[in-house]
């Protein structure tokens, strides 16, 4: 399994409930989990093969904590070894974060991302 890890800062407003959606692209299949690391504590947010406008919390309950997204997409279509997957951050209407992930995918046809979001 192929491994890609990233990092990113957000900055949210406190009274915004945050929506995060995650899409596995070039027809390629997988699931995703979130989960916030707060004050040594690990709470899963959601789990799920789609994930699309899930509100995870607002910018005061999340604030100082760490948002891991973690995403593992096996590679089924043959005309492509290339994953992607997209994340969306939406603060109320705002939105904060859309980045698209890409990774070729290893032999064994899985790639695993993990996002980690530090909250502000």
């Amino acid at each position: 399994m192929k491994e890609v890890a990233e990092s990113r800062v957000v900055t949210l407003p406190d009274d915004q409930p945050l929506s995060v959606t995650l899409r596995i692209g070039n027809v390629q299949r997988g699931g995703s989990i979130i989960r916030l690391q707060r004050n040594g504590v690990s709470t899963q947010l959601a789990r799920a093969n789609e994930i699309t406008g899930v509100i995870v919390g607002t910018g005061s309950s999340l604030r100082g904590g760490v948002m891991q997204v973690i995403t593992v997409v096996v590679d089924v279509n043959p005309d492509s070894n290339w994953t992607n997957v997209t994340h969306q951050l939406t603060a109320g209407n705002q939105v904060v974060i859309r980045e698209d992930f890409h990774e070729e995918a290893p032999d064994d046809r899985l790639v695993r991302y993990t996002i980690s979001y530090t909250i502000n």
